[in-house]
């Protein structure tokens, strides 16, 4: 079942940056998690995603954090 929360121009970037590495997106999975952040009252909050990218030859997974403006990388976290 492919991530509910990342769009699918975005699954395409994924899958586009991989071929230019000469890897397959079959060598990959994607999970996703949405955050609603805390608004005051009335108001909506932003929702961040943290998608994860899980190599499935050697385990290695990466956490991706999205959401508003900006992006920010985690560190591994095999």
């Amino acid at each position: 079942m492919p991530p509910r929360y990342i769009h699918r121009s975005e699954r395409e970037d994924f899958e586009s940056m991989l071929g230019r590495r000469h890897l397959s997106p079959d060598d990959f999975e994607l999970a996703d998690t949405p955050t609603r952040i805390a608004a005051p009252p009335g108001a909506l909050g932003p929702t961040l995603n943290t998608v994860f990218v899980r190599s499935k030859r050697n385990g290695m997974e990466r956490a991706y954090t999205s959401g508003g403006s900006s992006i920010t990388n985690s560190p591994f976290v095999a």
